[in-house]
């Protein structure tokens, strides 16, 4: 189970993901920040990389906590944000044993 509290003015969603084993921590880190250069250029997303699988999704209000509570198996996972239906920050890795 994984906290998660958004201090923001508006909702936000929180998704946890987890990655490949074929992939790292650094490549979904990577996959946003290029998300978040063609969400400032006005360009088209990505969408969700391939190599990770959708685990858990929480919106939260303004202000909110709430918790991710998820599978525990083994791998690693990141937590993150999505605004205006694009990934905009990435929190983790989270190592799942």
């Amino acid at each position: 189970m994984t906290a998660a509290v958004n201090r923001s003015a508006n909702s936000a969603t929180f998704d946890m993901w987890r990655i490949s084993d074929a992939n790292s921590y650094q490549d979904l880190v990577a996959h946003i920040g290029k998300e978040k250069q063609l969400a400032a250029e006005g360009k088209p997303g990505l969408g969700n990389p391939t190599f990770v699988s959708d685990l858990v999704r929480v919106e939260l209000q303004a202000g909110g906590p709430e918790c991710l509570k998820g599978p525990c198996d083994p791998g690693t996972d990141g937590v993150v944000c999505i605004r205006s239906l694009r990934p905009f920050r990435v929190v983790g890795p989270l190592q799942m044993e």
